[in-house]
């Protein structure tokens, strides 16, 4: 799990996107996909690409993953 920085500390709802990757309260991270609500509170970490969505959709939980800036 990841660590917030400050942990009681919430942020505002905005909308989020596809692939979007946040970190709830737990510290682990969660895709978002097509099914996802239109805003999130949670910190964003970063997006995955719409041509590698359907791809990281199919990991597990405990799978580790290696993520590239583009």
């Amino acid at each position: 799990p990841l660590r917030r920085r400050d942990p009681g500390r919430e942020l505002a709802s905005e909308p989020v996107v596809t692939g979007a990757l946040q970190v709830p309260p737990d510290g682990h991270p969660v895709l978002l996909g097509p099914d996802r609500p239109t805003t999130g509170g949670y910190p964003v970490i970063g997006v995955v690409i719409d041509d590698d969505v359907d791809r990281a959709a199919q990991f597990r939980p405990g799978d580790q993953v290696r993520f590239s800036l583009r």
